[in-house]
């Protein structure tokens, strides 16, 4: 699956801007999917290698805009990063699209006292 993806958006390489039109479509599909909670976190890595090849295609920056920035993203986010095994090497790309997602969420201005929770 994540092979063909891959060979998909290579061929939109030269002309990025090629995917414009589908890319809220596609990242709106890959977010629903991360944010699932009851589904296997080898399905979450595979949404996560999309993720990737769309950024790969599109450049981060044009992606980063179009992920969600909700302040209610920010403790999964850091808990499914919490987890990741760091011993683990060939799932680099979901820490590279939890880093993204994460770095467009913390630089939403929130109070602290929101995530003053027992856990």
């Amino acid at each position: 699956m994540t092979l063909e993806v891959a060979d998909e958006c290579n061929q939109y390489q030269e002309q990025p801007h090629l995917i414009d039109s589908y890319l809220d479509g596609l990242l709106t599909k890959i977010i629903n999917i991360i944010r699932e909670e009851g589904l296997d976190y080898e399905v979450k890595h595979v949404a996560f290698r999309c993720l990737y090849f769309i950024s790969k295609v599109r450049g981060y920056k044009v992606v980063a805009r179009h992920l969600p920035h909700e302040t209610d993203d920010l403790e999964p986010l850091l808990h499914y990063l919490e987890n990741q095994d760091p011993g683990v090497q060939l799932k680099w790309e979901t820490h590279y699209g939890l880093l993204l997602w994460l770095s467009i969420v913390v630089k939403i201005p929130f109070h602290l006292q929101r995530f003053d929770t027992s856990t």
